[in-house]
């Protein structure tokens, strides 16, 4: 049964709170900032803060250079994963107030837009939130959404807001990466999962391998046009950086809301995302250790095009085919056997929970 339609009063008050809060961005995203820096030591608190507002700037030379040399420099430019988390985290703690789905959602989409601003409205959030408001619209309307409609979509809205975005390398490197995950994960997953057999935490790696692959190889030629390097350890580095990733990012945006209300301790919370922290740092830096973990390509503009279009055949040489989960979901509870969890996921628009998907180089 569908949940009842939102009264307008209900409507406005969401909408009030939303403006209310793009209106005092600001203050609220130096409260945030400075909740990250509890009781945290300097490296981690900036990076908590690259992590989740994308203020990467107090980051230290060593450390950006570690991340870039091992290929986790898009944990430090905020993207669609900080969407999907921030809907995975919302949603439970509205449900647990009582809130009903439709309202929720509704929630979501007002979330969605005031994190834009505070997370700097850099081109890859603003792709990742007109997918993802676009995802939770159809779900509010009970329709299918395809995740290539939304990306259309969203290629469309950030040019239109800013023509000139189409020249960023971070807003050509996000569509990449999410039109590779979106041709590409599927069969990658398939084969990965037969090699690696059945399991909880066996199909949970084949699907990081599969993403981190995917999103490598269609942005490869990119990375390597624009900054003529790439990393050799960039595999390696994601999916041992992979468990503490998320928990990582869904700790500093608790500690980023805690921080809006004076006086409530960050001490516990920061303290142990600080220890996630300085486990990602580290995989960093061990990744980027080896002198060969970075190598240098020269790709002019018809090296640029001759690897798009090898890939492109190879695609298709393989046969590859669109599978239901990637494209035209139905994004209600228990399509295609989804939970309402799930379901969210996808309808969100979101390209995976277990690893980033914008490998733009910080």
């Amino acid at each position: 049964m569908r949940s009842p339609l939102l009264s307008l009063p209900i409507l406005l008050g969401i909408a009030v709170v939303v403006a209310l809060a793009l209106i005092h961005s600001a203050e609220i995203r130096a409260r945030a900032e400075a909740g990250l820096g509890r009781a945290m030591p300097a490296r981690e608190a900036e990076l908590a803060r690259g992590f989740v507002l994308g203020a990467d700037e107090g980051i230290d030379a060593r450390t950006k250079e570690d991340f870039r040399r091992s290929g986790l420099s898009h944990l430090l430019a905020v993207s669609g994963e900080n969407v999907t988390l921030l809907a995975l985290l919302a949603m439970p703690l509205l449900g647990a107030l009582g809130i009903g789905l439709r309202e929720r959602l509704v929630w979501l989409v007002g979330l969605i837009v005031v994190y834009v601003p505070l997370a700097g409205a850099g081109p890859s959030i603003q792709r990742a939130a007109v997918m993802g408001v676009a995802g939770l619209i159809a779900t509010l309307g009970g329709r299918r959404a395809s995740r290539l409609y939304a990306l259309a979509l969203a290629f469309a809205v950030t040019l239109l807001v800013d023509p000139g975005v189409a020249a960023d390398i971070g807003w050509q490197l996000s569509f990449a990466a999410v039109l590779g995950i979106l041709l590409l994960a599927a069969p990658l997953r398939a084969a990965l999962s037969a090699r690696l057999g059945p399991g909880a935490w066996r199909r949970a790696l084949a699907e990081g391998i599969a993403v981190t692959i995917a999103a490598t190889l269609a942005t490869a030629p990119l990375i390597a046009f624009h900054f003529e390097t790439l990393s050799t350890t960039t595999l390696v580095a994601n999916v041992a950086a992979m468990p503490a990733v998320a928990p990582a990012m869904w700790l500093g945006m608790v500690a980023a809301a805690a921080a809006q209300v004076p006086g409530l301790p960050l001490g516990v919370i920061n303290g142990v995302d600080a220890l996630l922290l300085a486990y990602i740092a580290q995989v960093a830096a061990w990744c980027a250790g080896p002198h060969w973990a970075e190598v240098h390509v020269h790709l002019g503009a018809a090296g640029l095009i001759a690897s798009y279009l090898g890939l492109a055949r190879r695609l298709h040489s393989a046969g590859s085919r669109q599978p239901p989960d990637m494209d035209d979901i139905a994004l209600r509870p228990n399509a295609f056997g989804l939970s309402r969890g799930e379901a969210l996921q996808e309808a969100v628009g979101v390209e995976t929970l277990l690893l980033p998907i914008d490998p733009s180089p910080a």
